[in-house]
């Protein structure tokens, strides 16, 4: 194969690296965590790493795992929910589905462990815990410490540096290797690490194409990274909601179908099918009992769900290239008739890409178990929305969609991760 066959444009570089930057963005909110504690600790993964000789390489890898490295906390295998010692393994598990992110997995794997053998899952001690583990722990405790009430040089509530070096100074030789913690000290000291104006941002602007460029170990003629990470990403979104499981994939693949049967161009069915993915990730700012309560939602929750959109909007604008993406998302709860949300666009007003996952969206939600009634055949949830015609949907799309066989839809709906 030509070795321009294996390497990524610019755009699908900068569009893959957004994303998972997106997708940090994404779990801090879904824990309930500080904003931008992935990005920070994989900045700092990097800067200790090169502290300790680490090939550019491993950098790119420790950089994805600092990003990643609480993806298995938010309950998407059902063993979390016994036991959450098992987030570490679990995240591992879950990274190692993305394209060329085998060894961030690894490090994430073992990011419990402790130095002493005092962690978890595998009671790992000493130098049986990869150094990037323990790199990535330290981040990562650093971090949790430092910036509990928000950035360190802006907010006189937190924790105060000296605090934080004694901090380290305990954790030698117990938490972490000793050496690796004197490297962290001692880029506390010179402020590196702290340096909070526009941190987040700076930061990724200024990351080296030789750290986060991984597109030499992928065959694009075998798989297409790009999908399998939005279907990640669709995972962690559909986590939040008990009742969702592979909502975002389905609604993703009857999106496709639907822009394909209306016969619209091949760029449009792309941008819309990766819309699809990503349509609900503004659910994660809304809480989990908000989502699975059964009762009827008070005024604020109400206003809680109806700004998902917006939200899932503001979150998808973070990723370049996805402009178009992040308006289909915005407004896939508008209605035909003007009387949807958030902002109430009629008709035509609506994109095309929207009008269809508004009915892609509906479907699978009428088709599957919720917290508030029982699932409906196909039969009746096309009824249901041919009776909302010109209501709720655009009456092409719903005629569109209508034509479609029972048959296509069910074997579209397996196609989830």
């Amino acid at each position: 194969m030509h070795l321009l066959s294996r390497i990524l444009s610019n755009r699908e570089h900068r569009l893959f690296k957004d994303l998972l930057k997106a997708l940090s963005l994404v779990l801090d909110l879904a824990l309930d965590q500080k904003q931008q504690h992935s990005l920070r600790v994989a900045v700092a993964c990097v800067q200790i790493g090169a502290e300790s000789g680490l090939p550019a390489t491993a950098l790119r890898d420790l950089f994805y795992a600092g990003l990643l490295h609480d993806i298995g906390e938010i309950g998407l295998l059902d063993e979390l929910q016994g036991d959450q010692n098992q987030h570490p393994a679990a995240g591992a598990r879950i990274v190692s589905l993305i394209p060329s992110l085998a060894q961030a997995a690894e490090s994430i794997r073992h990011h419990q462990e402790r130095f002493d053998g005092s962690g978890f899952p595998a009671k790992l001690r000493g130098e049986q815990i990869p150094l990037s583990s323990q790199i990535l722990a330290l981040c990562n405790a650093v971090d949790s410490i430092a910036f509990a009430t928000g950035p360190l040089e802006n907010n006189p509530r937190a924790i105060p540096r000296d605090q934080v070096l004694h901090a380290l100074d305990s954790w030698k030789g117990s938490r972490f290797e000793p050496g690796l913690v004197s490297s962290y000290a001692g880029i506390l000291r010179r402020g590196a690490v702290w340096d909070m104006s526009e941190f987040s941002e700076k930061h990724w602007k200024n990351l080296k194409l030789d750290i986060i460029d991984m597109s030499y170990l992928i065959d694009l003629e075998e798989i297409n990274y790009l999908e399998v990470t939005l279907k990640v990403f669709a995972t962690i979104i559909d986590t939040k909601h008990r009742y969702t499981q592979g909502h975002s994939q389905r609604v993703a693949e009857f999106a496709r179908i639907l822009s394909r049967t209306l016969a619209l161009s091949v760029e449009q069915e792309r941008q819309i099918y990766y819309a699809g993915f990503l349509h609900d990730a503004g659910k994660v700012c809304v809480s989990r009992q908000v989502l699975d309560k059964p009762s009827k939602l008070s005024d604020m929750e109400w206003k809680m769900i109806a700004d998902h959109p917006r939200n899932s909007r503001m979150i998808i604008e973070k990723i370049s290239s996805l402009e178009v993406e992040s308006e289909i998302a915005g407004y896939h709860h508008e209605r035909f008739d003007g009387r949807g949300y958030p902002f109430g666009l009629k008709g035509e007003e609506i994109p095309i890409g929207s009008r269809i996952m508004a009915v892609a969206d509906s479907y699978d939600a009428m088709t599957s178990q919720r917290s508030y009634r029982i699932s409906l055949s196909h039969e009746d949830a096309i009824e249901e929305i041919i009776r909302c015609s010109g209501q709720m949907y655009d009456p092409k799309v719903v005629e569109a969609f209508s034509s479609i066989p029972a048959g296509i839809l069910n074997e579209a709906a397996q196609n989830t991760l």
